[in-house]
């Protein structure tokens, strides 16, 4: 009896909250890829780095561009995008640079702390005001989209964006 009890409970919550318009199943957007609580939608439009964040947020106040944390999550990005981009190029994510490095959910960047894919000798501001990053794309290799350098934040790129559910 305790289960079917259970089993019931379960089934009228599924269908009360279906019921509420307000009520919604934790999902990606249309195109997005779902991975470990967090959604990341890749975006061909060249657009500079403060326009594809603006960009970012349309898709929710938890949406911005891409903070890359772990090498397994250099991987599954480098792997969307490699199966998503139309033309290539390279691809914007959140680090940038305002006094100090920080992903654009204010938590700092630390150089000599936790996770990094800096391309060798970068960051290096060889331009003026290379206060921005973006992931290289190196025609076929399989290091596209994996190594990060800073660049003038008004050049044109694809993005990626990750939203937490």
């Amino acid at each position: 009896m305790g289960f079917v009890t259970s089993f019931a409970c379960c089934l009228l919550g599924v269908l009360v909250s279906s019921s509420f318009p307000g009520a919604k199943a934790l999902s990606c957007p249309d195109g997005w890829l779902q991975n470990q609580g967090n959604c990341y939608g890749y975006f061909d439009t060249k657009l500079s780095w403060r326009d594809a964040e603006t960009a970012c947020h349309s898709y929710g106040h938890r949406a911005h561009l891409a903070s890359i944390l772990n090498v397994d999550e250099t991987a599954l990005i480098a792997k969307h995008i490699s199966a998503s981009q139309q033309e290539q190029s390279n691809v914007w994510i959140g680090l940038h640079y305002n006094g100090r490095w920080r992903w654009p959910d204010g938590s700092v960047y630390k150089f000599d702390e936790g996770y990094k894919s800096w391309y060798p000798t970068t960051p290096d501001d060889w331009a003026p005001y290379e206060h921005c990053v973006e992931l290289l794309y190196f025609p076929e290799t399989v290091y596209s989209f994996v190594k990060w350098n800073d660049r003038n934040c008004n050049q044109l790129n694809s993005y990626i964006c990750k939203k937490k559910l």
